[in-house]
């Protein structure tokens, strides 16, 4: 799926935790990671994962209503936004 794989390649690192083993704010959305010592953002869709990637947050990405993230950690702003095609 193409939207999983871009945002798998926004990631510069990820995370081994677990979300639900992160420590809870105020905001459901956010929690904090007691190991590296940031906080995580709940992104549910592309467009608020983009712009937390944009933020160069450290991302929590749940496609769906599981509870589990599809991927989770330190983000990199991508270098490419568009596909480039190689003849």
């Amino acid at each position: 799926m193409k939207i999983d794989l871009d945002i798998k390649n926004c990631f510069e690192y990820i995370c081994p935790e677990e979300w639900d083993n992160l420590e809870k704010s105020d905001n459901e959305s956010i929690r904090f990671c007691g190991s590296c010592e940031k906080q995580v953002f709940k992104a549910t869709d592309k467009e608020s994962f983009d712009k937390l990637v944009k933020g160069n947050k450290c991302v929590a990405y749940f496609p769906d209503e599981k509870n589990n993230p599809t991927y989770m950690g330190e983000t990199v702003f991508p270098m490419f936004t568009k596909a480039i095609k190689f003849d």
